[in-house]
């Protein structure tokens, strides 16, 4: 019998942070044991279609969203999934799959294999999956005319050029396709070096075949592809052999790039380059990152593979451009900032769906939109119904949702200066950060919307225009901040420790707490954890209790509640970052352990963390787990191995 202990780490945003004790795994090298790297061509791409077709599992099309949600979710914000052709975080409802090899060039008919094949479907925002059509890829002549959009992304009428972030991805799609679909179900594919290519059905063919091979090299295999490779192969029982072997490349499609000269001096001076790059990354590092950058893409693709420290300059230039990100966000400092729609900078167009715009440096979401005689309209003179996330009554209406988070809203107030079709009411919805749930705070009717919010939060504010195809024209758009609390910050933690045997659980435990900076508490006269059974808060929050007295007297008060304390206020542990215990670290890392909860997997248990400052008593982050529910919301976060799915599926299917 096998003993395992699992411990996973879930954050109140339920991003799933898992370590486990490693089990036996089969090798991705025994899965490709049969290869023979003396074939090239179509040679080699013969030998290799069976093994990625022996154990091939089958899931229809619709089967493939839920795939799709694992394989390609956001790791920063859970449910979420990240667009393939623009890297946005999209919610449910906000994409839809994506055939990377156009279904129309081969095989339109659902019942392929290849039609809901989930290592080529990906997740798109609806228009830009429209932008792309089934065009071939290739790069568009800049010189001539094309459409592009603010992701990188180009297209003409017949070719699409994805942004650069992707195109290897895109590549390695396409490769796998035609080894894949190699004579296979019907269905034989191939990719060729003119574009553009017949559509009809049954033309297998794809381009341009000379452009991927270049794409394949100037975007090397990503950490994220290679995770998505693992949760596709835990589903369909088969891999894409170009993440795992890039250099399968060079043998399936002989081509320029493979085996070209290297000058090594070329070669040691771009690895001495990257070790000058400093290890904590700043805006002031830009100039130098992309002077390496430009020097490492002087060299060839032959050379560019020997820099063995190349991850260095990809990781810096990935944080430099969230570093670039950041700054161009919204800043909003202040009690209240103004919007104003009536002078609008959105281009001129048509009406849309999903439609992503800005008003200064302000992003927003319409879920129809389009500009009019320069009249910006939220809305559409056509019959439409409200994604299912809002959780509003199925109905014609429109929204407006703020694409931005604002720290400790109070309230907001929006004006509008005039309608078409029929306005009969509107609502004004709160989400909170790191929630996905939109709920109402505020309704009613006229052309003066305001809600308030009963505390400051952070998160962001959506309004639906409900009534006969309403289309609203804007005006001001002013967003109310509170008084920062200066304990915002602080995340309740829940961690589960359960000992697995063969498939059963036999103990488990979950512990509250986190790891905090010491500064926050030093002013605190207390400081800790409190945890009780959510039912015993009879639908009130912790802070409801709270009368005015300090931590002590107050967390007497809650006896009858069966409240558990844990008063961190003697802690001298201290540590750094990660967790290691330093005498001088920086944070303090504290928690409460409540012991034998199996048989009350499926039992909430509130928790909070608590400061007493100056007799005053703080309440942060309250959040509500269980054993099953922080199972759940790991499995569906996207950060787990095909090893650790299947045991975390265990653990479930028991307390099932």
């Amino acid at each position: 019998m096998k003993k395992i202990l699992i411990t996973l780490l879930l954050l109140t945003s339920l991003i799933g942070l898992v370590r486990f004790n490693r089990v036996e795994a089969s090798s991705v090298d025994d899965y490709y044991q049969d290869v023979d790297l003396s074939l090239y061509g179509e040679d080699f791409i013969d030998m290799l279609t069976p093994i990625i077709n022996d154990d091939f599992v089958s899931y229809s099309y619709s089967q493939i969203a839920n795939i799709l949600k694992e394989s390609d979710a956001d790791p920063n914000k859970s449910g979420n999934i990240i667009c393939f052709y623009t890297g946005q975080s999209l919610p449910s409802g906000a994409w839809n799959k994506e055939h990377v090899w156009a279904k129309s060039h081969g095989f339109p008919e659902s019942g392929k294999d290849a039609y809901s094949d989930a290592h080529h479907l990906r997740p798109t925002a609806n228009s830009i999956n429209s932008s792309r059509g089934n065009s071939d890829f290739d790069e568009v002549d800049e010189s001539s005319s094309y459409k592009s959009d603010n992701y990188g992304n180009k297209w003409t009428n017949t070719i699409f050029e994805p942004r650069d972030e992707v195109k290897g991805d895109v590549a390695r799609i396409m490769f796998y396709m035609v080894v894949k679909y190699n004579n296979v179900d019907n269905t034989n594919l191939e990719l060729v070096n003119n574009v553009p290519t017949s559509s009809s059905s049954g033309e297998g063919r794809f381009g341009n075949l000379s452009t991927l091979l270049k794409w394949n090299y100037d975007d090397p295999v990503s950490d994220f592809e290679r995770h998505r490779n693992e949760v596709v192969y835990s589903y369909q029982k088969n891999r894409n052999p170009f993440i795992d072997h890039p250099e399968y490349v060079e043998h399936a499609f002989p081509n320029e790039y493979a085996n070209q000269e290297v000058d090594e001096t070329k070669v040691n001076n771009v690895i001495d380059l990257i070790n000058t790059i400093p290890s904590t990354i700043t805006l002031d590092n830009k100039a130098l990152i992309n002077s390496i950058k430009d020097a490492y893409a002087k060299l060839n693709y032959s050379e560019q593979a020997l820099v063995t420290n190349y991850n260095v300059l990809k990781d810096a230039l990935t944080t430099l451009a969230s570093l670039e990100g950041e700054a161009s966000k919204p800043t909003i400092s202040g009690d209240k900032v103004v919007i104003d729609f009536a002078n609008h900078n959105v281009a001129n167009s048509n009406y849309a769906s999903n439609v992503e715009f800005k008003i200064g440096d302000y992003p927003f979401l319409a879920s129809n939109m389009g500009v009019y005689n320069k009249e910006l309209r939220i809305g559409t003179n056509k019959k439409t119904s409200l994604p299912a996330k809002y959780n509003l009554e199925a109905g014609d209406a429109t929204a407006l949702e703020m694409n931005f988070e604002v720290a400790n809203l109070s309230g907001m107030s929006l004006e509008v200066l005039s309608n078409y079709g029929t306005l009969s009411k509107w609502y004004v919805l709160f989400k909170a950060s790191g929630s996905e749930t939109y709920g109402i705070i505020s309704e009613g009717s006229g052309s003066q919307i305001s809600a308030s919010l009963n505390t400051p939060q952070t998160g962001s504010f959506t309004v639906v225009f409900s009534g006969s195809t309403p289309r609203v024209i804007l005006g001001d758009y002013t967003l109310y901040m509170a008084t920062p609390n200066p304990y915002l910050d602080l995340k309740t933690k829940a961690s589960v420790n359960f000992t697995l045997d063969d498939k059963e659980i036999t103990a488990a435990s979950i512990r509250f707490g986190g790891r905090f900076a010491k500064d926050l508490f030093k002013d605190a006269s207390s400081f800790g954890v409190l945890a009780v059974e959510s039912s015993n808060l009879a639908g009130k929050k912790f802070s409801d209790y709270y009368n005015g007295t300090s931590a002590k007297e107050y967390i007497a008060s809650l006896a009858s509640l069966r409240v558990l304390a844990y008063d961190a206020t003697s802690m001298r542990a201290s540590v750094d970052e990660s967790g290691n215990v330093l005498a001088d670290g920086n944070y303090y890392q504290f928690g409460l352990v409540i012991n034998n909860v199996l048989g009350h997997e499926k039992e909430d248990i509130t928790a909070v963390i608590y400061v007493e400052i100056a007799g005053q008593v703080y309440f942060m982050n309250e959040a509500t787990y269980s054993l099953a529910s922080i199972l759940e919301a790991t499995l569906n976060s996207g950060n787990l191995n095909t090893e650790e799915i299947s045991l975390v599926r265990q653990a479930i299917s028991f307390l099932q």
